[in-house]
């Protein structure tokens, strides 16, 4: 991720999305800048052939929402943010990258995603969400963009969990990232509200090293059975590995879909 220019915000810099040098980013390290785990998430979750309606919850500076924007042209994105600065900065990547009239950021708090779409009328959910509870936290750091994204402030798994099944269409899919380590966690929210992991990969920051987060793909109103995928290494003695580089520039095709 190549850092480019500031913007009139000297608290702002703009830099390439990653592999894709036709795309831009604008970041606040403040808020909380997007991580390699959104590239991640982008790359696992499945589109298919009638995928159409695709909701990224706590979208963030929208990095999914431009990510899956190269998979597909057919495909409309809406991004829900809670921070009105954060999702002031998404539309204008949005913008940046002329993507207008497939990408539409909707300024609110996810529990309120049914007043947006109606019921079974989302093919596709993403979300990369606060990994940690809430907990341990001073009540001056309760309202700020990076505790907002990195804890269990205003949302957690089982509002995502609910949420999405309200809006998402039969067999509809839920895609998100967590912790390894809150997998049962995870789990049991999700089967709360009938979405039923079908594929699974834990990604490990070195091949010698446990596991730090894990991809789901959930379907709703799906019978349960899981498949767990090759697991997936980001780091070599070198720097990224090899699948990593690729799915930063989406090159790789997938056999596991």
């Amino acid at each position: 991720m190549t850092k480019k220019a500031t913007t009139a915000d000297s608290r702002e810099s703009v830099h390439t999305l990653l592999g894709h040098t036709d795309m831009k980013i604008i970041q606040r390290k403040d808020i909380h800048p997007f991580s390699i785990v959104s590239a991640l998430l982008a790359d696992f979750a499945s589109l298919r052939k009638n995928t159409r309606v695709v909701v990224d919850f706590g979208t963030g500076f929208a990095p999914v929402p431009l990510f899956l924007s190269k998979r597909s042209e057919k495909i409309r994105i809406h991004g829900i943010e809670i921070n009105s600065e954060a999702a002031d900065i998404a539309k204008r990547n949005v913008k940046l990258n002329g993507l207008e009239e497939r990408i539409f950021i909707i300024e609110d708090d996810l529990k309120n995603a049914s007043a947006h779409f109606p019921p079974s009328s989302v093919d596709l959910v993403t979300c990369n969400p606060p990994f940690f509870p809430h907990r341990d936290i001073e009540e001056s750091d309760v309202a700020t963009g990076r505790t907002i994204a990195s804890r269990e402030v205003t949302t957690d798994i089982r509002t995502i969990a609910r949420v999405a099944a309200s809006i998402l269409k039969n067999k509809g899919c839920l895609s998100l990232v967590h912790r390894s380590e809150r997998i049962d966690e995870v789990f049991k929210a999700l089967g709360e509200q009938r979405l039923y992991p079908k594929r699974i990969r834990f990604v490990h920051p070195r091949i010698d090293a446990p596991a730090t987060t894990v991809l789901i793909e959930a379907l709703h109103n799906t019978a349960p059975g899981v498949t767990v995928l090759p697991p997936l290494i980001v780091h070599n003695e070198s720097g990224y590995t090899e699948e990593v580089e690729r799915i930063f520039c989406r090159k790789r095709v997938r056999p596991w879909k």
